[in-house]
């Protein structure tokens, strides 16, 4: 079982972030929450508890915690919720940011248990921030960060990667999407998913596509392009006031 501790800015963060984590699918404790960044470190320096992961708001982590921690967003995606209910954009950035909290901690586990090996266990599941990939006479473990777009073809995905290598898996881009939604990856087109990550331009108007890092130029379905533009600009206006804040 693994031992959390939990820190964020405000008792709305704590409980919003605390309703997400996935009972059930993980075993895992919350053995302490808080509100103070100082008290968070006291805590995950206290013996007793046997902390292994805390989950801490971005603005509150110290170089002291990085070691345990897992930064996230909290009080501003549930700001933006709170600003707009109706907006189904910022609780899927939230629901993403929970993923990727639910990846690490089924990696944690995955470590901590006797006879098992990282890079064999899953099957195409992203651990420890790389995914395996079988294609058809080879096995490959990629950094998922490096992976610039995905291309669906014929039943098949066609992985594009930073250091210019293909790589094709008999898997449909469905498999793909959501198991890669929590690491900024969006399906830009029925036949595309992309690393928002990658993303260098995106071109508007009647000819509407997006530019990645490896020059590809990949069309933008006309259905998806107001979610796609209004989720850039969220991402966008993030960074700023995260910068701004610090």
């Amino acid at each position: 079982m693994l031992r959390i501790v939990i820190a964020s800015e405000t008792q709305q963060g704590l409980q919003c972030l605390i309703a997400k984590l996935p009972p059930g699918q993980i075993d895992f404790r919350i053995v302490a929450t808080t509100t103070d960044a100082a008290c968070a470190e006291q805590l995950i320096a206290t013996p007793a508890l046997q902390t292994d992961m805390l989950l801490i708001s971005r603005n509150m982590c110290t170089p002291a915690m990085k070691e345990l921690a897992f930064e996230m967003d909290i009080e501003l995606i549930v700001h933006q919720i709170e600003q707009n209910e109706s907006d189904p954009l910022n609780k899927q950035l939230f629901s993403a940011a929970v993923l990727r909290i639910q990846h690490k901690l089924e990696n944690k586990i995955h470590l901590a248990a006797p006879g098992k090996d990282a890079a064999t266990d899953y099957n195409n599941k992203p651990v420890a921030d790389k995914i395996i990939l079988h294609a058809a006479r080879e096995m490959h473990i990629v950094p998922i960060s490096q992976i610039v777009h995905i291309k669906g073809e014929n039943n098949c995905s066609i992985f594009t990667l930073a250091d210019a290598r293909k790589i094709t898996v008999t898997k449909t881009l469905r498999e793909y999407e959501m198991l890669l939604l929590a690491h900024n990856f969006y399906r830009v087109h029925k036949s595309h998913i992309i690393n928002i990550n990658c993303l260098v331009r995106v071109q508007k108007g009647d000819e509407c596509y997006v530019e990645m890092s490896d020059g590809s130029a990949i069309e933008l379905s006309f259905r998806r392009r107001p979610e796609f533009l209004k989720l850039i600009e969220g991402l966008c206006d993030t960074q700023t006031k995260r910068k701004t804040l610090v």
